[in-house]
């Protein structure tokens, strides 16, 4: 059986495979949010305010906010 996985992106609830990755989430989200996080017009922090990248590791519960550098 496979694990899902819920996080938040800007307070949008996303259905993921456990496993799956920040650039995962983002993609789900908004694929010109992920395209602008690529290019680095936009950065991506944890509930926590720290800066994370696309490679990311996520969990259950995780939340990622969507801001200007």
């Amino acid at each position: 059986m496979t694990t899902r996985i819920g996080v938040h992106v800007n307070d949008r609830r996303i259905e993921l495979y456990g496993g799956m990755q920040v650039q995962h989430a983002l993609i789900a989200y908004d694929p010109a949010v992920y395209a602008a996080c690529k290019r680095s017009e936009l950065v991506i922090c944890d509930e926590h305010g720290f800066r994370v990248g696309l490679e990311g590791a996520l969990h259950d519960g995780a939340r990622l906010f969507v801001k200007s550098p």
